[in-house]
């Protein structure tokens, strides 16, 4: 993807901040790493692992960036490293909240950020309702799924289960042509 086209898929997708470009540049470059990878993969007995290059591309298609904001009052802070649980149990609870899985781009001490994998909650404007996190993230970029996507809840993070559940029977079936 060159420069431009990535900033007005950025745009696109609801890019406002600098935070939220810079997020969507890493994530079209390991998108990119993913697929070089799988290119140069030798062939043999173990298929290349596309599922590495299927994370990033359905999060680039299907993700938009939300609103960071204190978490509100009336919420209560879940437990921590629980986010995706945290995240469903809150739309159980408040079924008007969407749950939300990607990236959130968490403040360091001092100057520096980082890029974490994370789960939080979306409410209908577009705002994050962060239970895990101490402070709001810098950015948040993600998808936020239906019910149906979701299911029980049982396999968090979802899209690890909707990317199984979508590489699974091709590997299977390739692997019955052999």
């Amino acid at each position: 993807m060159a420069k431009q086209n990535t900033r007005a898929l950025a745009e696109a997708a609801g890019a406002k901040t600098p935070s939220d470009f810079a997020l969507f540049e890493r994530l079209c470059g390991m998108r990119r790493s993913a697929a070089e990878f799988i290119k140069d993969w030798k062939s043999g007995s173990i298929p290349a692992p596309k599922g590495i290059f299927l994370h990033y591309d359905f999060l680039l298609k299907r993700g938009r960036f939300y609103r960071a904001q204190p978490l509100p009052q009336g919420f209560r802070r879940g437990r921590a490293k629980q986010c995706y649980g945290n995240s469903f149990d809150l739309t159980v609870k408040k079924p008007e909240l969407a749950y939300c899985e990607g990236f959130a781009v968490v403040q360091l001490g001092g100057e520096g950020t980082t890029d974490v994998e994370h789960g939080w909650c979306v409410a209908a404007d577009g705002s994050v309702i962060d239970l895990t996190l101490k402070a709001p993230g810098l950015a948040y970029f993600g998808v936020a799924y239906t019910d149906d996507e979701i299911g029980d809840g049982a396999a968090l993070p979802v899209i690890d289960e909707l990317l199984d559940a979508w590489l699974l029977p091709k590997t299977l079936k390739s692997r019955r042509r052999k």
